[in-house]
């Protein structure tokens, strides 16, 4: 089994991100607009029907640069 998180640890843990993304997430997205090289990476081997899941996906960017048909979960 594996160890889990005190409940009362991780409430508190998500309202503290939740307020710094009300606080800044205006700042945080406009430095992250454009396309990293990467991408492009990406870009080149997702087909038509696939699913990207982007862990972490801050603002999203990354799906305005995917092909089309390609479903995105951030």
């Amino acid at each position: 089994a594996y160890p889990t998180m005190n409940t009362d640890f991780a409430k508190q843990m998500e309202e503290n991100v939740s307020q710094f993304y009300q606080e800044h997430g205006a700042a945080f997205s406009r430095t992250r607009q454009g396309s990293w090289p990467e991408f492009d990476l990406i870009r080149e081997r997702l087909k038509p029907g696939m699913t990207l899941v982007d862990i972490g996906a801050g603002n999203g960017r990354l799906a305005r640069f995917l092909p089309d048909r390609v479903r995105y979960i951030g």
